[in-house]
């Protein structure tokens, strides 16, 4: 391998300490040079399975490098990698290093490690910034960062656990943890300013510490969304006439989807053209499964069982819904929009200024799927609605372009360095 090929401590003093395995990093063309002076950044996430927050972390993380700062990305084992990490290998200046104790479930011994391990890397590299994401990575991180550095601490919670994922006493352990660690951040960045309210009425945080950066996404796999249509739905058995409603998301509770299949059911009674497609995978997709053979509609909802590119999924749709009962912003949400379509939502999380209160799709109560039938047949029989909502939805996703959110969050950097 060659010099440029090699980590930047290529003697082994981070590769070969217990706890950190390093990865590799591409050095096959010269890097851009930053804007301003080249900053040191690391990157902390629990894991980069498929999903938003990992997405996003990628994208910030390939951002950086692309204007030439040298990153670093640290995470935990993924049981589903998104698929921007082979795009973060390949790109100039960006470090990969595994975690291997670094895990979501809480475990005393295998968090020692991780801490342990994360504490050696902070004192092995001098860092500008210590950029944490999700809770476990950012819990840990932000402890190592105080007794093993100065370097300033971004939080980026992806979300928060506040509310609808845990009982009474761990979501009370939950919001006294975040109290005791927000003051360890230099800068907390939400998704939302709801995000952002929602921290200080639980006395996480203080006000100014807050920033809102809306999750970006790659707009460009979506232009043709269109010309795709045809083919998406053939693939997916649709007929021509088939009004299709779906939705991307992992099949668990927080993500309202026996509320979207039970408005769905309400709504398909006097609807026979009407389809449910769901893409994803989780713990209820045998019970949603069975409420549909047992309400004798089988044949007309589609579970994926497994994860689907949007792009592919989302042209074959006549509406999309996210009725999630807790939301930082929701990534597919913002995808939908690119694609132009007509959008059902609950409200909550950061969706209402995704879709800035209405303007540009349906919202509707979490747990309510009496709502999420009356929104289906009302965009179902008012196609000039659908298609307004669509051409709104699809304009307003302009902002929430990857670039825009790279940009933003290197504003913040130098906020916090000045």
């Amino acid at each position: 391998m060659s010099r440029a090929a090699r980590p930047a401590h290529a003697n082994g003093s981070v590769a070969r300490r217990p706890g950190l395995v390093w990865a590799g990093t591409l050095e096959t063309r010269p890097r851009p040079r930053a804007a301003g002076p080249s900053l040191s950044i690391l990157h902390l996430i629990t894991r980069l399975d498929r999903g938003g927050s990992s997405d996003c972390t990628l994208l910030q993380a390939i951002a950086a490098a692309r204007r030439g700062h040298r990153v670093t990305l640290a995470f935990g084992p993924s049981t589903a990698p998104s698929p921007l990490l082979i795009e973060a290998g390949r790109q100039p200046g960006l470090e990969i290093v595994s975690m291997p104790w670094l895990r979501r479930e809480v475990s005393p011994l295998d968090d020692a490690r991780a801490f342990v391990g994360l504490v050696r890397l902070l004192r092995a590299r001098r860092f500008d910034i210590v950029h944490t994401h999700t809770s476990k990575a950012g819990a840990l991180g932000r402890l190592a960062a105080a007794l093993a550095t100065r370097s300033p601490v971004v939080h980026q919670p992806h979300g928060h656990l506040f509310y609808g994922y845990h009982g009474c006493i761990t979501t009370r352990l939950v919001i006294l943890a975040e109290r005791l660690l927000a003051p360890l951040a230099a800068r907390q960045i939400v998704l939302s300013w709801r995000g952002a309210e929602e921290h200080l009425a639980r006395r996480v945080g203080r006000p100014g510490q807050f920033t809102v950066v809306r999750s970006g996404i790659d707009l460009r796999p979506f232009r043709r969304t269109r010309d795709l249509r045809d083919a998406s739905r053939a693939r997916l058995g649709l007929r021509p006439d088939d009004f299709a409603v779906g939705t991307l998301c992992r099949l668990e509770p927080i993500k309202g989807v026996v509320d979207l299949l039970d408005g769905f059911l309400q709504a398909a009674v006097h609807r026979p053209r009407l389809r449910l497609l769901v893409g994803g995978d989780g713990p209820l997709k045998e019970r949603l499964l069975s409420v549909a053979r047992r309400a004798g509609a089988e044949k007309r909802v589609t579970i994926t069982g497994s994860w689907v590119a949007a792009h592919d999924f989302l042209p074959a749709l006549d509406l999309f819904a996210l009725v999630s009962h807790n939301e930082g912003m929701g990534r597919a949400l913002v995808e939908s929009m690119a694609a132009g379509l007509p959008i059902l939502a609950t409200n909550v999380g950061g969706m209402p200024e995704v879709l800035q209160e209405g303007r540009a799709g349906l919202l509707v109560p979490p747990g309510d799927p009496r709502a999420i039938a009356s929104a289906i047949t009302r965009l179902m029989d008012d196609a000039r609605l659908a298609r307004d909502l669509g051409r709104r939805a699809r304009a307003r996703a302009i902002v929430f372009g990857a670039g825009r959110m790279g940009h933003a969050v290197l504003r913040v950097y130098r906020e916090v360095l000045s």
